[in-house]
Protein backbone atom coordinates (compact mmCIF):
# COMPACT_ATOMS: atom_id res chain seq x y z
CA UNK A 1 0.00 0.00 0.00
CA UNK A 2 1.44 3.11 -0.84
CA UNK A 3 1.07 6.46 1.06
CA UNK A 4 -1.24 7.82 -0.72
CA UNK A 5 -3.74 4.50 -0.55
CA UNK A 6 -3.11 4.88 2.86
CA UNK A 7 -4.31 8.43 3.59
CA UNK A 8 -7.47 7.58 1.31
CA UNK A 9 -8.46 4.02 2.92
CA UNK A 10 -7.29 4.57 6.12
CA UNK A 11 -6.28 7.70 7.83
CA UNK A 12 -6.26 10.74 5.83
CA UNK A 13 -4.42 13.28 8.43
CA UNK A 14 -1.24 10.86 8.54
CA UNK A 15 1.79 12.57 7.86
CA UNK A 16 0.62 16.01 8.62
CA UNK A 17 2.94 18.81 10.92
CA UNK A 18 -0.19 18.65 13.14
CA UNK A 19 -1.06 14.53 13.56
CA UNK A 20 0.13 13.02 16.49
CA UNK A 21 0.05 9.23 16.70
CA UNK A 22 -1.16 9.25 20.48
CA UNK A 23 -3.07 12.24 20.16
CA UNK A 24 -4.20 12.64 17.11
CA UNK A 25 -5.19 15.70 15.55
CA UNK A 26 -3.47 18.65 17.20
CA UNK A 27 -4.67 21.78 15.48
CA UNK A 28 -6.65 23.97 17.20
CA UNK A 29 -10.25 23.97 16.21
CA UNK A 30 -10.01 27.41 15.73
CA UNK A 31 -7.38 26.70 12.82
CA UNK A 32 -8.63 23.87 11.10
CA UNK A 33 -11.17 25.85 9.01
CA UNK A 34 -8.68 27.63 7.22
CA UNK A 35 -5.51 25.60 7.46
CA UNK A 36 -6.75 21.91 7.44
CA UNK A 37 -7.58 20.63 4.00
CA UNK A 38 -9.39 18.26 5.21
CA UNK A 39 -12.10 20.57 7.28
CA UNK A 40 -12.06 22.70 3.79
CA UNK A 41 -12.76 20.04 1.52
CA UNK A 42 -15.87 19.32 3.50
CA UNK A 43 -17.37 22.72 4.45
CA UNK A 44 -17.10 23.58 0.71
CA UNK A 45 -18.19 26.89 -0.02
CA UNK A 46 -20.21 28.59 2.79
CA UNK A 47 -21.37 31.13 0.69
CA UNK A 48 -23.45 28.70 -1.61
CA UNK A 49 -27.03 29.63 -0.55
Amino acid sequence: MTLEEYRQKINPCYGCGCWDEDMGCMMPSADQMYACSLRTEEKGDENDN
